[in-house]
């Protein structure tokens, strides 16, 4: 952790030049650099991999991730290209 922590005290010593360029942008987005400025506790959490929940609820047994857009695509072919259920070819 503390490599990761020195990593975003020297992003956060450059904010200003680095949220000038598209690319500082998205390493500032990726590196939760706002969450670092503001609450550093739930940096940390996002940091170690933990699930960090929005309305305060701790429920870790079921974490649902977003699907990528092939994932989505591919259950869409998959669903309209079987036949129904219960028809024999």
């Amino acid at each position: 952790m503390y490599i990761k922590q020195a990593i975003a005290n020297e992003l956060l010593s450059g904010e200003a030049s680095i949220r000038e360029s598209f690319f500082g942008r998205a390493v500032w987005r990726n590196w939760s650099m706002d969450k670092y400025k503001r609450s550093r506790n739930q940096w940390f959490a996002i940091a170690n991999g933990e699930p960090v929940g929005g309305n305060g609820s701790n429920n870790s047994n079921k974490i649902e991730r977003k699907k990528t857009a092939i994932e989505v695509c591919l259950r869409f072919i998959l669903l309209f290209s079987l036949p129904p259920r219960g028809w024999i070819r």
